[in-house]
């Protein structure tokens, strides 16, 4: 949507980003009340990990904005550096949490969330930016679906790939934020795909590779917080970003964390649901599988029936033709003294004329 320079700023004197639109935007009234839009809704937000807006205004008809200025990169460059780092990593995202959140309360849902929009200054310091997606509360969704703008689909919740970015929540953001988590837990996205429609299907359809599969040496309860994050349903999610940043700080205080591995049952139910078809042939086989155990069971039943009944009537045969039962163990091969009896033991009966 625009273009950002760094730029020497008269008064005060300092350096700045100096965000404009692209010239061949400037003649769409839609691009220039987004620029607007984004301006006013990161005005508004002042806290420490929200990039800071300087100035709005206008200049020959160019709306322009300035920005502090953020050299050290972002958390896309800087991901790798983090990997198996779990308290850093923990920090960095209880920190944009709270960042996140200080948004939300304000009524502006970011919406494209992902580690190319987390800026370091020279002193570390992260930074979420690029809210040129961002929604507010209050209005804009016919807007934002006149322009079509989806965000960046490696972490875009499920009912953003399904329904479109004007489906988004709070809940979304959320989502996001479970997304690079996973991604600096282990190194890759929670969805890959060549093409975009199956990336999309992917997110809506499928879940992830459990974060502990791909790192074993991961810690639990970091995969439950991301696990939690990147719940299909929305309202599975935690409930607000504080909440996720809490669980997080609870994690590096070595305290127990609020959220609770989903149970077995849930997740298969809602695998079910969206794979209604699988999930019926998945039933059927089990079913089958179930009665034929159970048929084998009632068959080796019968079966030791009949050979035990067979035994002794061939035991009766032989007392009443005054014949002698040796009973020997088929293991040891030796002979058992020889005594007349009934039995229904494992034993191999040797009838000998007496």
């Amino acid at each position: 949507m625009g273009i950002v320079y760094s730029a020497r700023q008269w008064e005060p004197d300092r350096m700045v980003a100096l965000k404009i639109l692209l010239p061949h935007q400037l003649g769409s009234s839609e691009m220039r009340e987004r620029f607007r839009l984004e301006a006013h809704a990161i005005a508004k937000l002042e806290h420490p990990a929200i990039l800071p807006v300087y100035q709005v205004g206008e200049h020959d008809g160019m709306p322009f904005f300035t920005m502090k200025l953020a050299t050290r990169g972002t958390l896309a460059q800087r991901k790798k550096d983090l990997g198996g780092n779990w308290r850093a990593i923990a920090k960095l995202l209880a920190l944009l949490a709270e960042a996140v959140q200080f948004a939300h309360e304000r009524g502006v849902l970011h919406r494209d969330l992902k580690p190319a929009n987390i800026l370091f200054d020279e002193a570390d310091r992260p930074y979420v930016s690029d809210f040129g997606l961002a929604k507010l509360v209050t209005g804009d969704s016919d807007l934002t679906r006149s322009l079509g703008i989806l965000g960046t689909p490696q972490y875009m919740a499920p009912e953003i790939a399904g329904g479109g970015v004007q489906t988004a929540t709070t809940a979304s953001d959320i989502y996001s934020l479970g997304a690079i988590l996973y991604e600096l837990l282990t190194g890759m996205p929670p969805f890959e795909a060549e093409s975009l429609p199956n990336l999309l299907k992917k997110i809506t359809e499928t879940e992830p590779v459990p974060a502990s599969r791909l790192i074993p040496k991961l810690p639990r309860d970091l995969e439950v917080i991301c696990q939690r994050c990147l719940q299909k349903q929305p309202a599975a999610r935690y409930a607000t970003a504080a909440a996720l940043s809490e669980d997080l700080n609870l994690w590096l205080a070595g305290r127990t964390i609020k959220a609770r591995p989903v149970p077995s049952a849930q997740r298969i139910g809602r695998w079910a649901r969206r794979n209604p078809e699988l999930a019926i042939v998945s039933l059927l086989l089990v079913i089958a599988l179930i009665g034929g155990v159970i048929l084998q069971t009632r068959t080796n039943r019968h079966l030791r029936r009949a050979l035990v009944e067979s035994r002794e009537a061939l035991q009766e045969r032989a007392l009443n033709d005054g014949l002698v039962c040796y009973l020997r163990k088929p293991s040891t091969g030796n002979s058992a003294s020889a005594r007349r009896v009934r039995t229904e033991t494992p034993f191999v009966v040797i009838a000998l004329r007496a």
